[in-house]
């Protein structure tokens, strides 16, 4: 399905710092959202979807513009946004990058 543009909470309107650019972060709000996500990446976040709604945690997804229908690293964060409670890349691996600076 297409991506919906009020579901990018991080992108080309608001890069901040130029060693983002062509990076997107998008919030998985749904339940289809979480299972694509948790099949593209070979992980759990694809059972997510009662934490969702329960408002139990919020989950994004870092993707590539160039390639913005496969994810590059899935994160949860507390309600708020501002702690993240893990990040995973495909298969629960962790990122062997250097962390992007959203801000």
């Amino acid at each position: 399905a297409p991506i919906n543009r009020d579901d990018i909470v991080y992108g080309p309107d608001n890069w901040q710092n130029p060693e983002n650019e062509g990076h997107i972060i998008l919030e998985l709000k749904n339940e289809n959202d979480l299972k694509v996500e948790g099949s593209k990446q070979n992980h759990c976040v694809g059972g997510y979807g009662k934490r969702i709604k329960e408002k139990e945690c919020r989950i994004f997804s870092l993707r590539n513009v160039n390639d913005i229908y496969n994810p590059i690293l899935t994160i949860e964060t507390d309600m708020s946004g501002a702690i993240v409670r893990q990040d995973y890349g495909h298969g629960n691996k962790k990122m062997q990058k250097k962390p992007i600076a959203f801000c």
